[in-house]
């Protein structure tokens, strides 16, 4: 799902809970607003379906992709067929309940012809209420709630085939984040999903609500159609060009060493028979890959020609390249101790040296924005700032003993901010928990998430802001002081079942100056 999808599904939520308070004017317009905002996202999620299904039909009216096409085809039809009905049946329920209750306004002369009017009734609480409820003994409400979860069902059933690539893994990720769901609530003042959702909403929610709906539907046919065009060549090698590569282990050779090196077409398949010649002498072939080895001698500069001989439908072509490689009596090594990155505003242990060359005659020459202070023998701390592109390079040059200079490495850097701390409310991220658990918290943290791999870079939550949408009371803020939790619990405690808490502009500083943080949003079950 994308972010703006998200956004406006969270925003929906904080519609549902304002609802409870009041069912004033300006909500049952924000209701309506939701509602277009979900038919634009349903008609470009249709758009970028179409554009799929497109591509499965060029590959089918391909005769060279047609037989690896056609399984795929099949399904993405299926899908497509699925969600088309599914679609369909809740835009005649949407007609049906919104003619009874006097249908849409008129366009004024101002607006496009073609935009969605408001309703013309829609705080009504009855015309669906009896329809989902009432009528055949609640039958349509549960019919309903039985197509959603069918539907979900379906789409994601298309993907689980013993040709799909991870098909367990992916089926079971697509059930986790699909919202497209009806299952009965395990808390609060509803037994079943259809009492929560369509029986005590004004029909502006509800006809929001059968939107969004549609909305889930179409994203789940688009990631499920996604995927299967995914599986087309998923097996296939693929030869859309050819081009010889010679890919060195080192193009620096102490002496005495090999210089080796694989040669190959790429891309290759392991199974193909290519002779393959260096500087006219045939060398070994192993899985497709040309073994050669050169052993090194002194300090020289070498060239040599590769020829990769390929046998296709017109014959044998011939495939070359030129390579050159180094061989010499010291070589210059550069790492970073931390990784293959320098970051703004931390400091950045190195360790730099040459192999067979004091550190007193190693010269050590930092690019653009980088700047190196020696902290011991061959350590260094570099601090950078921001460069154009976003590159630099440390340079490691050796003092000889005639008195020149001779440069013997250089290593390229990325220059990187540090990443944006990300919010943790205690152990926990987003999601609904009961306020025990919240407050059961030791403090807010802000961390750079296990990906982080530089040890010691710590960020501190100075301060956030603490909001309560609560259907019985409102909306209330509390501003915070530091990152304990207990202040903010005696908000969280007037929190009810279905309540909403915000934690935003929450501020922490760490290296690189003050940064805020995206929000926690919890929903209180």
């Amino acid at each position: 799902m994308s972010p703006r999808q998200k956004m406006i599904n969270m925003m929906y939520l904080v519609l549902i809970a304002l609802l409870a308070l009041n069912v004033s004017k300006e909500i049952l317009k924000a209701f309506h607003l939701m509602e277009v905002s979900f038919e634009t996202a349903k008609d470009q999620t249709t758009i970028k379906n179409n554009d799929v299904m497109a591509k499965f039909a060029a590959n089918m009216a391909d005769p060279a992709k047609k037989a690896k096409t056609e399984k795929w085809d099949a399904k993405a039809k299926q899908a497509t067929a699925i969600s088309k009905k599914f679609v369909a049946d809740i835009e005649a329920i949407k007609t049906k309940l919104i003619t009874e209750a006097g249908g849409r306004k008129e366009h004024e002369a101002s607006e496009d012809p073609k935009s969605l009017t408001e309703l013309q009734q829609p705080d009504n609480m009855e015309k669906h209420a009896n329809y989902f409820v009432v009528e055949n003994n609640g039958a349509n409400g549960l019919k309903m709630q039985k197509d959603i979860n069918d539907t979900r069902i379906a789409l994601i059933g298309l993907l689980n085939d013993p040709d799909v690539r991870d098909s367990k893994a992916l089926t079971s990720r697509l059930d986790k984040q699909t919202p497209l769901r009806a299952d009965n609530p395990t808390s609060g003042d509803h037994n079943t999903w259809v009492s929560a959702n369509l029986e005590h909403s004004p029909l502006a929610g509800v006809i929001t609500l059968l939107t969004k709906i549609q909305n889930d539907a179409k994203s789940l046919e688009a990631e499920v159609l996604n995927n299967l065009v995914l599986q087309i060549d998923a097996k296939a090698t693929i030869f859309t060009d050819t081009d010889v590569k010679i890919i060195a282990r080192s193009s620096n050779v102490m002496a005495g060493q090999y210089y080796e090196a694989d040669i190959a077409l790429m891309a290759y398949n392991k199974d193909a028979v290519n002779k393959i010649y260096v500087n006219g002498i045939p060398i070994d072939v192993v899985d497709g890959l040309g073994k050669y080895r050169q052993i090194a001698s002194g300090t020289n500069n070498n060239t040599f020609e590769a020829r990769i001989d390929v046998e296709g439908p017109d014959g044998i072509k011939q495939q070359t390249a030129k390579a050159e490689w180094s061989s010499f009596v010291p070589s210059g090594t550069i790492s970073a101790d931390a990784m293959n990155v320098l970051y703004i505003g931390l400091s950045n242990p190195m360790s730099i040296s040459i192999p067979g060359v004091t550190p007193a005659n190693t010269i050590v020459t930092p690019g653009p924005g980088v700047n190196l202070t020696k902290t011991g023998e061959g350590k260094y701390t570099a601090t950078v700032s921001a460069v154009t592109g976003n590159k630099s390079f440390i340079r490691v040059s050796a003092k000889m003993p005639d008195g020149s200079t001779k440069q013997m490495a250089e290593q390229p850097y990325k220059i990187k901010p540090i990443p944006k701390p990300e919010a943790l409310w205690g152990a926990l991220a987003s999601g609904t928990y009961p306020k025990q658990a919240l407050c059961g918290q030791p403090k807010l943290f802000a961390g750079l998430g296990a990906g982080w791999a530089f040890d010691g870079v710590n960020f501190t939550v100075t301060r956030y802001e603490v909001v309560l949408a609560s259907r019985k009371n409102g909306v209330k803020t509390l501003n915070v002081v530091g990152s304990a939790i207990t202040p903010a619990c005696s908000l969280i405690n007037q929190a009810n079942s279905g309540d909403i808490i915000v934690i935003q502009s929450i501020k922490a500083s760490g290296p690189g100056g003050d940064r805020t943080l995206n929000p926690l949003t919890f929903t209180i079950n």
